[in-house]
């Protein structure tokens, strides 16, 4: 008896799955766009990302394994916002770490159905603790977020070493 139930409950939760899936992959504008991001001048989805959290409208790539702490600035990841399966924006973040107690971030927005400027840019400053048992900093003591011109955050970008 116990197993016909859970025989019964398997079937009726495949059934269910089936049925909710229409058989339609959501879109996660992954590699096959990276041609349309360099004619735009977008930067690209990089070799070896993955979509790591793709949850509602949002697409976050970025490597599988993020390593914290790199002596070089990284491209930490590509978040794409997405409303009835067309973009609405794509963002990239770089980071980069100055020391255990300092790190920049820059945010370059693209907005897809904008009206005039469809670039938007951030410099994020973060003061931070460090956590001398894990190594990463643990808490953000101060958070500084400063509007940016695409020139200047290219420019910045430039000089951490990004083409």
């Amino acid at each position: 008896m116990k197993n016909n139930l859970a025989f019964f409950v398997s079937i009726l939760l495949v059934a269910g799955l089936t049925c909710c899936n229409n058989g339609k992959k959501a879109n996660t504008y992954g590699f096959e766009f990276n041609e349309e991001r360099l004619r735009l001048g977008l930067p690209l989805i990089e070799n070896g990302w993955v979509p790591l959290f793709p949850i509602n409208n949002l697409v976050e790539w970025g490597a599988s394994k993020v390593q914290f702490k790199l002596a070089k600035p990284q491209h930490l990841m590509k978040t794409i916002r997405v409303e009835n399966g067309l973009r609405i924006y794509e963002e990239d973040t770089y980071l980069k770490y100055e020391n255990d107690h300092l790190s920049y971030e820059i945010e370059i927005r693209y907005t897809f159905q904008h009206s005039a400027n469809p670039w938007s840019c951030h410099l994020i400053t973060q003061v931070t603790r460090l956590d001398t048992m894990g190594g990463i900093s643990d808490k953000i003591l101060e958070e500084k977020k400063s509007v940016l011109s695409r020139k200047d955050a290219l420019t910045m970008l430039a000089e951490w070493g990004f083409k």
